[in-house]
């Protein structure tokens, strides 16, 4: 049986909120079918070894979480429909479900299929597109013009969130180069792009916030206004 309290550390250090732990038990629930795709498409499994500062399935498990709250909350300071919100939540809930399984490169035998089959029709927002855009080879299409807004959106968000943190983008690629650095002992140009086309989205997400009546001067600071509306939602849950 599925047990929204399980994961009730999924929220991570996102915020240091006084009653984070009644607000993720409420969200948990909200969120059932989601989480549920995740853990059983094997992104709990533990039979895969991370270094630090890593935690495994969990740390996956937290990073979509706060991925997921973080696109909802941009969605709502840009004024989206409430489709295109949800969808945004949706798809940053679930992006890395399936990463473990890729890790190995394995495929789920046919019994998981079909559980991992049930659980994606409850999910009607599911986009392949949306969770292409949350991977690296994502950068060719964002450079080329071809990126819808949406992509953009999740993709901004998923790269300020460090583990289970969101931060500033220039702090999240920093950490990023240093841990592609350690595990490959080279330094690659593959960052100065990611943080050139990230920073590209950022002007346009912080143009888009001024034009919906966001009281925002630096674009520097959107990671600092996703979180501020991420705690006004705990507030309101509470």
């Amino acid at each position: 049986m599925f047990r929204p309290e399980k994961y009730e550390e999924a929220l991570g250090k996102v915020v240091e909120h006084p009653r984070k732990r009644n607000f993720f038990q409420q969200f948990a629930f909200e969120v059932m079918d989601e989480i549920r795709l995740s853990v059983n498409g094997g992104l709990l499994r533990k039979d895969i070894k991370d270094p630090p500062p890593y935690k495994g399935g969990r740390g996956a498990l937290e990073h979509q979480v706060v991925v997921g709250l973080g696109c909802e909350a941009l969605g709502e300071l840009l004024g989206l429909p409430n489709y295109g919100k949800l969808t945004l939540r949706e798809n940053g809930l679930t992006h890395d479900w399936d990463k473990r399984d890729e890790m190995l490169g394995e495929t789920p035998d046919p019994d998981r299929r079909i559980v991992i089959s049930k659980a994606k029709r409850k999910l009607v927002r599911l986009d392949a597109k949306l969770k292409f855009a949350t991977g690296r080879g994502f950068l060719d299409v964002l450079e080329s013009g071809g990126a819808s807004w949406l992509q953009k959106l999740i993709f901004y968000v998923d790269d300020i969130t460090e583990l289970s943190n969101i931060v500033l983008l220039e702090d999240r690629i920093k950490s990023a180069r240093e841990r592609d650095a350690k595990k490959h002992k080279i330094e690659t140009n593959d960052w100065d792009r990611e943080l050139r086309l990230a920073k590209g989205v950022q002007k346009e997400i912080f143009i888009a916030l001024q034009e919906n009546g966001i009281n925002i001067e630096n674009e520097s600071d959107v990671p600092i206004f996703i979180l501020n509306r991420m705690k006004e939602k705990m507030d309101r849950m509470n």
